[in-house]
């Protein structure tokens, strides 16, 4: 697909890491050098590693440290790549962290997430997302829950589940779209959802001037 040539266009990449303590394992994910934004789940961060981390990563990093063996979100800028970065909010568990940033003169809000396995706890976690929802942000991450069959493999039970019908109520209250429904390929898209106005792949935000973002998932990374 081309993009017309008054899109100003920034690469985000999703990426459960699935651990993200050794050094030659930060040196692979951090030279993914196509992304101005890393979003990454699963780190196992502590706040000790964090400050080993700030020195190896050339940009700002924000996280929510869970522990060494599970959980732990962070969202990384390249240097020099968006302006007026804030940590909007972290929930320091792990599993959620909010950041508004600008770029080229756009206000944007990445919502980077780590859901809970158990169905009782993703379901209050669900529910919890819709008050830092705003028009054209983009929530990305590990859902931890099939949202419809399609997402299933093969030899795969398709189970019910109460968290479901709260994170579909959330897509369709805050018009948003589910990147890998709307492509209909064959590999899993991690849960990426975006603002309805999209083309696959693409974001477009609805402000003074056309924001597009480049998505890039990673469901998992070897330990």
């Amino acid at each position: 697909m081309l993009l017309p040539t008054f899109l100003i266009m920034i690469t985000v990449a999703s990426v459960n890491v699935n651990g993200l303590r050794s050094t030659s394992k930060m040196e692979g994910v951090f030279a993914m050098e196509a992304a101005h934004v890393l979003c990454l789940q699963e780190t196992f961060w502590t706040d000790e590693l964090v400050q080993q981390v700030r020195q190896r990563w050339y940009g700002e990093l924000y996280t929510s440290c869970g522990t060494a063996r599970s959980r732990g979100v962070a969202v990384l800028f390249r240097r020099g790549a968006v302006t007026d970065i804030n940590c909007v909010h972290s929930d320091n568990a792990g599993r959620l962290l909010v950041v508004d940033f600008v770029y080229n003169n756009v206000s944007c809000r990445i919502i980077n997430v780590y859901a809970p396995t158990e169905e009782t706890q993703r379901k209050s976690f669900f529910q919890g997302l819709e008050v830092w929802c705003q028009p054209g942000c983009l929530l990305m991450g590990d859902w931890n829950i099939h949202l419809t069959t399609k997402d299933v493999g093969r030899n795969v039970k398709f189970t019910t589940d109460g968290s479901r019908p709260v994170l579909v109520n959330l897509i369709k209250n805050k018009e948003l779209l589910d990147v890998w429904r709307q492509s209909r390929l064959d590999f899993h898209f991690d849960g990426l959802i975006l603002p309805q106005n999209s083309e696959f792949l693409f974001i477009v935000i609805p402000q003074r001037r056309v924001l597009c973002f480049v998505l890039v998932s990673v469901c998992f990374l070897p330990q």
